[in-house]
């Protein structure tokens, strides 16, 4: 569950309008010291990205199967793929168990782009277009080269969804997306681009998600008899 007290949040719940909100938070106008996040919430309730559910990550859940990679991993041993694809799986199933099914777009903008950008985004968030939420780092006085902006998804087993807002993103809004997307179960636990456990950063890559048969796909652990999750969690007891 998010930390909201360390951003400048817009759900709809005051008096205040979205446009009299993005009148006066600019993110350029922002800066870190400020707040770590500037965030909008999808307030359309008849829309698909709709989401007012709460969830709360619990880490220890998911240590089994990354420990799993820790032990071939210090065994000396290579981690093939089956075992990587196992591994995400179990994860995947474990988050599902708890609600915990968000996940995100992110987008990287050059510091001159973002406060049209963001208003952009901002909108079609709220008005049900895009997911559930969308937030963007502050930017004033950023020495940062790329400014990011994460466009979540309610729930990230549900490839209709994720390939959806892709979609809106590319073709409604013309951003180019070239980041895979990302469970926030990976940014919990420290799955980033160098992990200790090796695996990918990514759950899905843009090109996967392009692809006509992506939504009739599931992963590669869970086309695999011997690898199911119930199987792999036998295993793990």
């Amino acid at each position: 569950s998010p930390n909201f007290s360390d951003r400048i949040y817009w759900d709809g719940s005051d008096d205040v309008s979205l446009d009299e909100w993005l009148e006066r938070i600019i993110p350029s106008q922002i800066s870190v010291e400020a707040c770590s996040w500037i965030q909008v919430a999808n307030t359309n309730v008849q829309s698909k990205g709709y989401s007012n559910e709460k969830s709360y990550f619990k880490k220890e859940v998911c240590m089994p199967a990354l420990n799993r990679i820790t032990k071939i991993i210090n065994a000396g041993e290579r981690v093939s793929t089956k075992e990587k694809d196992r591994c995400i799986q179990a994860l995947s199933e474990t988050t599902i168990a708890q609600g915990y099914t968000t996940g995100k777009w992110m987008l990287y903008l050059a510091p001159e782009d973002v406060d049209e950008a963001w208003v952009n985004i901002a909108r079609a968030t709220a008005n049900g277009m895009l997911g559930c939420s969308a937030k963007i780092s502050p930017a004033m006085a950023t020495t940062q080269d790329k400014i990011l902006c994460c466009v979540y998804v309610k729930d990230f087993s549900c490839r209709e969804e994720v390939k959806r807002v892709l979609l809106a993103l590319r073709h409604n809004l013309g951003f180019s997306v070239t980041c895979g997307f990302k469970p926030d179960f990976f940014t919990d636990l420290g799955i980033y681009t160098k992990n200790p456990w090796r695996l990918k950063p990514v759950l899905y890559k843009v090109n996967e998600v392009l692809e006509s048969n992506f939504t009739t796909l599931t992963t590669k652990a869970a086309q695999s008899e011997d690898s199911t999750i119930t199987s792999f969690l036998n295993k793990l007891a």
